[in-house]
C-alpha cells in the first residue's frame, strides 16, 4: 500500500484493527496524517487511534510542536495520557475540537492547568461539553494524583470512570468545600471531609469507616 493509497482509505480505516495498523511503517502513517487526522473522527480509540498515535510518536520528534499537534488531528486522542502530560503547553494551541472530543476522560484530566490554558476556543468548548460549565481549570487532579497534608479544594471536584485506584486522596485531612461527584472505582484513604453535596456512582472503596456516611449525604 502506497502513502497515497493509505490516505485514500480515510474512514475505511475505522474498520481496521490494531494488528493491521501495526504492519504500517511510522513514515507511512506520518505522511498520511494530513488526511487521516481530519477524517478518522468517530473511529475506535483503542483499535485505530491508539496504534496510529503510536506510529506517529515514532515518526515525529519527542517534543511535539503546535503544528504537529494540529497535523495529528483526531489521532492525538490515541496518545497515552502519560505522554500527553509531558507535552509542552504551547503545543496544545494546535489541538482541535474533534481531537479533544475523542480523548478519554483520563487523558483530559491528565492535562496540566497550563496545557488547558493553551487550548484554542473550539477545544475549550469541547471540555465544557464533556464536564459542564463548572469545570474548574487546574483544580481537578490528574490520574494517579496524590493530595497530601490538609489540602483544601474549594470548587467542584469530579472523578470520572477510572478503574483500579487511578485517583488517590491520601494522607491526613482533605477538605472539599463544594460538590463532590465520584464515578467509577475510587479509593479514599485516611480522613475525607466534605462540606457540601456528595454523590457517588459505581464502586467506591473507603479504608476509613467514617467516610461511608458521606455517600448518603
Amino acid at each position: 500500500m502506497s502513502d497515497k493509497q493509505l490516505a485514500m482509505y480515510n474512514r475505511l480505516l475505522c474498520a481496521a484493527n490494531a494488528s493491521l495498523i501495526n504492519t504500517l511503517s511510522p513514515e507511512r502513517v506520518g505522511n498520511a496524517l494530513v488526511s487521516l487526522g481530519i477524517t478518522l473522527e468517530g473511529c475506535s480509540r483503542d483499535d485505530v487511534l491508539a496504534p496510529l498515535a503510536s506510529k506517529a510518536s515514532t515518526y515525529y520528534p519527542s517534543v511535539l510542536s503546535r503544528a504537529q499537534v494540529r497535523e495529528l488531528g483526531v489521532v492525538f486522542a490515541g496518545l497515552d495520557s502519560s505522554k500527553i502530560r509531558r507535552l509542552d503547553p504551547t503545543s496544545f494551541a494546535g489541538l482541535s475540537r474533534i481531537a479533544l472530543r475523542a480523548m478519554s476522560n483520563d487523558s483530559i484530566l491528565a492535562m496540566s492547568s497550563s496545557q488547558l490554558d493553551n487550548l484554542p476556543m473550539g477545544a475549550s468548548m469541547a471540555v465544557y461539553e464533556r464536564f459542564g460549565r463548572d469545570f474548574d481549570w487546574g483544580r481537578i487532579p490528574a490520574a494517579n494524583t496524590t493530595i497530601n497534608n490538609n489540602t483544601e479544594i474549594n470548587s467542584n471536584l469530579t472523578f470520572n470512570e477510572n478503574s483500579n485506584v487511578n485517583y488517590k486522596l491520601t494522607n491526613n485531612i482533605t477538605n472539599v468545600n463544594s460538590n463532590l461527584t465520584v464515578h467509577g472505582n475510587t479509593n479514599v484513604n485516611f480522613n475525607f471531609t466534605v462540606n457540601g453535596n456528595t454523590t457517588a456512582t459505581g464502586a467506591e472503596a473507603y479504608t476509613d469507616e467514617a467516610c461511608h456516611p458521606l455517600l448518603d449525604s
